[in-house]
């Protein structure tokens, strides 16, 4: 077998194999991205609930 050929059987091999495992790669870097949001939301709504908490207590404790 010659370099060339032997080089476009191994080309062929890593396209294929790219083709195949791709929609996976996808999927999974898809489901981070998600979870990563997922978390940020979560983070950013307890802070916005503790700086809630923290302007009723404030609040309360200037009007005694």
């Amino acid at each position: 077998m010659t370099d060339e050929a032997l080089f476009a059987r191994v080309l062929r091999l890593a396209v294929l194999a790219l083709v195949r495992f791709l929609p996976a790669v996808d999927a999974l870097v898809t489901s981070q991205v998600t979870t990563r949001q997922e978390a940020l939301v979560t983070y950013l709504a307890d802070d916005l609930q503790t700086l809630r908490l923290n302007e009723y207590f404030f609040a309360n404790n200037e009007n005694k």
